[in-house]
């Protein structure tokens, strides 16, 4: 019987808290005893970055660079934010493809966020509805679908500058 993912993780919160002292009693007990193991670990670990660029290696191992943790921790964050707005892996896929091209509106690659084409709010749902922006898009649109956004930006184009009046540029 499956219970709804709420309900577990209402569950193994409960759970954690009534097992915190043991499970942190544990963990101290297993470092202590195998504080050699990691202490020799992370020093191979720096000793194999040191290596890696004194020797002139154009990349650092790939499991020890910074720019793999990062895709790693990106990649991580698509998922959640995927799962947080109903998304399935198909949809998770697209997006993790698109990411690489920025935000859909001005090709920023600065604070990606994703965001629904038509807001939840105006009846729409996840899937093909997501999209990423960068935040400064995205708190720009707010809950304006894409068109009325646009229309938006135009009116915004198309109207005369603070004390610039058409009189002043024809002169």
């Amino acid at each position: 019987m499956t219970y709804p993912r709420e309900k577990q993780l209402e569950y193994q919160k409960q759970w954690r808290e009534r097992k915190r002292q043991e499970i942190a009693d544990y963990n101290r007990a297993y470092y202590a005893e195998h504080r050699d193991k990691y202490k020799v670990w992370k020093k191979q670990s720096r000793t194999r970055i040191a290596l890696a660029i004194a020797s002139g290696e154009k990349e650092v191992p790939k499991y020890l660079s910074r720019q793999h943790r990062l895709e790693r921790y990106k990649r991580n964050r698509v998922r959640i934010l995927c799962r947080q707005n109903g998304a399935n892996g198909e949809h998770l896929d697209r997006l993790l493809a698109e990411q690489a091209t920025g935000c859909d509106y001005c090709s920023s690659h600065e604070q990606l966020e994703i965001d629904h084409r038509t807001p939840i709010s105006r009846g729409g749902g996840a899937g093909e509805n997501l999209h990423w922006l960068c935040r400064k898009c995205n708190r720009a649109k707010h809950t304006l679908t894409e068109q009325e956004f646009f229309d938006h930006i135009r009116k915004l184009l198309d109207r005369p500058r603070h004390g610039h009046s058409e009189s002043k540029i024809a002169a």
